[in-house]
């Protein structure tokens, strides 16, 4: 399950109330998302003003010794948190929980978190507004180069 978003969202979907949008090159507000992509051109991002976006891949086998790896950018005052779960497509009970939270600086990082060995899994990405800053406007989250593999 890898996805560089250069073509597609690669069958992950938007499932909360807010859009991640697949771009090319600076983000709509100045100087709070990424200016490009990790590799190649394209990204996701959301604005951090949305009330709650949520991108979920499609179903699949987590096998012993895997991890999620991607790249992300949050950058500006009104960065809230990015959770990262993985749960059950039969059960819907979140195995793991993972949070990055506030402004990691103009900067992509690597975040990388381990999986729970499942045979119906599915992640899904979620951003809420910061409900403490009042200039909400001002933050993007952004991810790029998903990939599940072995640890």
């Amino acid at each position: 399950m890898n996805c560089s978003f250069e073509d597609s969202f690669c069958g992950w979907s938007n499932t909360g109330q807010g859009d991640w949008l697949r771009n090319r090159g600076p983000t709509v507000t100045r100087n709070t998302g990424p200016t490009s992509a990790t590799y190649g051109q394209y990204y996701t991002y959301v604005e951090s003003d949305t009330a709650l976006a949520q991108l979920t891949s499609p179903p699949f086998f987590s096998g012993e010794d895997q991890c999620l790896t991607l790249h992300v950018y949050m950058y500006g005052r009104a960065i809230g948190d990015l959770v990262i779960k993985q749960s059950s497509v039969k059960t819907k009970v979140n195995l793991i929980t993972d949070k990055i939270s506030g402004s990691q600086g103009a900067r992509w990082i690597k975040h990388v978190v381990k999986l729970v060995d499942n045979t119906d899994s599915r992640i899904v990405m979620e951003v809420k507004k910061s409900q403490t800053k009042s200039y909400s406007w001002e933050g993007d989250v952004a991810v790029d180069e998903i990939s599940v593999m072995k640890c």
